[in-house]
């Protein structure tokens, strides 16, 4: 099969795959979410990356829909699928677009949410400290108020 390149999609929160966490896209990238019944069904994005497509296909309902399904290029995994064209104006809006289903992908926030138990503790123990420091700034500047109008009486 040769050798596996994927797309680095460093310097932002993105979506990747649920099955192996390729980088898909980024949040940027996102158009549209689609709901139904209230639920999250499928997201729709500008741009893709690390994905191959299937054969074209067309589906006819209210429109002539011709697309490619879309799937992860390291797992293989179908994700969903991209418009090619679509007959109803209704809809051109995701011609040439990707549609993913919500099952398919995980929202990741940056490398910073990753838990490795030494960076939280670290920071909780910083944020303490700064709050006694705010603290302290705010006694010390009651205390110089009071010690000005203390000064201020026995001038008089």
């Amino acid at each position: 099969m040769g050798r596996l390149f994927l797309i680095d999609l460093a310097g932002g929160d993105l979506y990747s795959c649920t099955y192996c966490r390729t980088p898909l896209a980024l949040v940027g990238d996102l158009i549209h979410k689609s709901y139904v019944g209230g639920r999250l069904t499928t997201l729709l994005f500008e741009k893709v990356v690390n994905v191959f497509f299937g054969n074209k296909e067309e589906w006819i309902s209210n429109a002539v829909i011709s697309y490619h399904e879309i799937y992860c290029v390291k797992c293989g995994e179908l994700l969903g699928l991209k418009y090619e064209s679509i007959s109803s104006d209704m809809y051109k809006f995701k011609q040439g677009k990707f549609d993913i289903r919500w099952a398919n992908i995980l929202e990741d926030y940056g490398e910073d949410d990753e838990d490795d138990g030494e960076d939280d503790e670290e920071d909780d123990v910083n944020e303490e400290e700064d709050e006694e420091d705010d603290a302290n700034e705010e006694e010390d500047e009651e205390d110089d108020a009071d010690e000005e109008e203390n000064v201020d009486e026995e001038d008089d």
